[in-house]
């Protein structure tokens, strides 16, 4: 065998939608058992998927076994080698990380929730690159000289304060728009969403202001993360910034995260701020729109109600 790393990245097509298929082959054919028709369907249909099911154990047995007798390294070895060493060195790049920031604004725009859909993806991808930010940093390396500039604390810290779409920066516009007019609906939400936005949970404001579906605030939903991630991954490949090198919880609210993620650097903080303010900027016009188109609804409807009043 020429290249038996060619030959194991043929054997990885043995995934879900194969088995799958494979398994719905066998449990179809004779090679099952069979039960009385008194029997439970439950106990039946689990019968029925014992001997495909071992079958398929058996050849995925067999795939591991021969790989590790071939080259000795296990599945997972392989997978990392042929699959997650190439996207590791994609994901520590600005276009990976303007991918996920787009796509998670996408998710969250049509109400799927992008942090979790795609934090399967990143995290494979992201956490190990922190892990050696952070190896480094405990050998003694400054914070400007370890190797990964994208990592997961870096979209969470700097990117996705408040949660998905820098919500934090959007309640602080909504506060600066409608500061006059508490009673208005922007503010109440605002308003009860800011206690949970101080932890990056910002599903309050996503759905009750709302986010999802709303062509107002789709565009700023989008292009402040985008914005930011830009921003912020010049800030630290040029050297303004230190990298990050500490993994926080994601609850971590904003001025203390971007402290601790650089090493205990005020210049994570500065950044943090920095973003904060573009990003309330960028806000304002579209909740300005949003507020008014808001107003004049609830003016019309307050309108047709007097109307029908007057009628009645």
């Amino acid at each position: 065998m020429a290249n038996p790393l060619n030959f194991l990245n043929r054997c990885l097509f043995i995934d879900r939608e194969n088995i799958g298929e494979l398994f719905r082959y066998l449990i179809n054919t004779k090679l099952t058992i069979k039960m009385p028709d008194r029997v439970p369907g439950g106990v039946t249909r689990s019968f029925q998927a014992l001997i495909p099911s071992m079958l398929i154990l058996t050849l995925v047995a067999g795939v591991q076994l021969f790989m590790t007798l071939q080259v000795e390294l296990s599945i997972f070895e392989v997978i990392f080698k042929v699959i997650q060493q190439p996207l590791q060195g994609f994901g520590d790049s600005l276009a990976a990380s303007l991918v996920i920031a787009f796509l998670n604004h996408i998710l969250w725009f049509f109400g799927l929730h992008g942090t979790n859909i795609i934090g399967s993806v990143i995290e494979p991808i992201y956490l190990p690159l922190i892990e050696q930010n952070l190896a480094a940093f405990q050998a003694g390396a400054s914070a400007y000289d370890v190797p990964f500039t994208v990592t997961k604390p870096f979209l969470d810290t700097f990117v996705f304060m408040g949660g998905s779409g820098t919500t934090f920066a959007l309640l602080l516009a909504i506060f600066i728009v409608v500061r006059k007019q508490r009673q208005h609906p922007y503010h109440q939400v605002a308003k009860l969403s800011t206690p949970a936005g101080l932890f990056n949970i910002n599903e309050p404001v996503i759905f009750g202001l709302p986010i999802v579906l709303n062509p107002v605030m789709w565009i700023p939903f989008i292009l402040v993360p985008v914005t930011l991630t830009i921003v912020s991954y010049v800030a630290l490949t040029t050297g303004m910034v230190p990298k990050t090198v500490a993994i926080v919880p994601w609850t971590t609210p904003p001025i203390i995260s971007g402290y601790l993620v650089t090493g205990g650097s005020v210049r994570g903080v500065l950044l943090q701020l920095v973003n904060l303010t573009i990003a309330t900027a960028m806000y304002i016009p579209f909740v300005m729109a949003g507020a008014k188109a808001m107003t004049a609804e609830i003016n019309k409807n307050k309108a047709e109600v007097n109307e029908g009043e007057k009628i009645s």
